[in-house]
């Protein structure tokens, strides 16, 4: 997991309004969170965004690594 997907977000609750804090690995993963207050939360990567960056890091640090062995 890229250190992309580590960092944490603030994702407001749709039926409370009060903020959940989730990494971008679990929208990633579209996990099902909870509020403070018990609502459920649907997590979703809209597009694969995070997916395709993820992958786009991983791939720039392969070539990175190609570049330092020459």
């Amino acid at each position: 997991m890229s250190q992309l997907l580590k960092a944490r977000i603030d994702v407001a609750c749709p039926s409370c309004g009060r903020t959940v804090r989730v990494s971008l690995n679990d929208v990633k993963q579209e996990r099902i969170v909870h509020c403070p207050s018990g609502h459920a939360i649907q997590l979703r990567d809209e597009g694969d965004g995070l997916r395709r960056a993820d992958r786009a890091l991983d791939d720039f640090k392969r070539k990175l690594k190609r570049l330092g062995r020459r």
